[in-house]
């Protein structure tokens, strides 16, 4: 369960942007390294601290089960037409949540170019392995 809180708008002054964020692991293709989408949430229209609802997201579909890899969460400004404004980022990995999660929440600053852009609440997470 994620939030986000205080996004910077890219819509201008009488518009706001509407948030989704995405997850992208890095993997080695046919051409070396590349990035593949491996979680997209739905956006949340004309707000700038989305409250997204819970998801869950297989660990082997999330990072192969290594809890080390890194993973790039971004958070996207969703447009019709498909060409969705980045606003900001991190990169982190599952061991990195697990490790910094506490019972009530992990706050993530999100930025663009060095720049805090807001800030990403993950409220709920829980790690669970099929045998």
């Amino acid at each position: 369960k994620m939030s986000g809180e205080k996004f910077t708008n890219t819509k201008g002054i009488f518009r706001k942007s509407d948030p989704f964020y995405q997850i992208v692991r890095s993997d080695v293709g046919e051409r070396g390294p590349e990035w593949n989408v491996v979680h997209r949430s739905q956006p949340i229209m004309n707000k700038l601290s989305p409250d997204w609802p819970e998801e869950r997201i297989e660990l082997s579909k999330l990072c192969y089960g290594d809890i080390d890899k890194r993973l790039q969460l971004s958070i996207f400004d969703y447009e019709k037409n498909g060409d969705h404004v980045f606003m900001g980022g991190i990169e982190i990995s599952v061991a990195e949540v697990v490790e910094n999660f506490q019972n009530e929440q992990f706050e993530l600053e999100i930025t663009k170019k060095k720049k805090k852009t807001g800030k990403l609440i993950l409220h709920w997470a829980e790690v669970t392995y099929n045998e």
